[in-house]
């Protein structure tokens, strides 16, 4: 095994993934978000924190995403949702999240990537 190889350390892991992750408090404040979220919404990650998340969502999108987000919160319902949000472009992107609630730390950790089109 080579001797450099290691781990890298939860923050360097976070910069290596893909998807975005997003860390928000009980009021949906941005509290962390990795740097891929400038691909995927173009924003840089300064740009998001101390953000509310619903003002990127599309408004068409507000409300059920607000449903979803409360019903994750009270650890009744399935913890996968798509809505769009708004590119920092003006364009919709439509995204796949994966989210959890830490009653412990009262956060939402959520990551999210586009949804590809059928076309590829």
């Amino acid at each position: 095994m080579n001797d450099q190889a290691r781990v890298p350390d939860p923050a360097e892991l976070l910069e290596l993934l893909q998807d975005t992750v997003f860390v928000c408090d009980e009021n949906s404040v941005i509290r962390h978000v990795n740097s891929s979220c400038q691909h995927l919404v173009g924003y840089r990650p300064a740009e998001l924190l101390g953000t509310r998340m619903i003002d990127y969502v599309h408004p068409e999108d507000r409300d059920r995403t607000l449903s979803r987000v409360w019903q994750i919160m009270a650890g009744v319902s399935a913890t996968r949702f798509r809505n769009r949000w708004l590119h920092k472009n003006g364009h919709a992107v439509e995204i796949d999240w994966a989210v959890n609630w830490s009653e412990r730390h009262r956060m939402r950790v959520a990551t999210g990537r586009a949804v590809e089109s059928p076309e590829g």
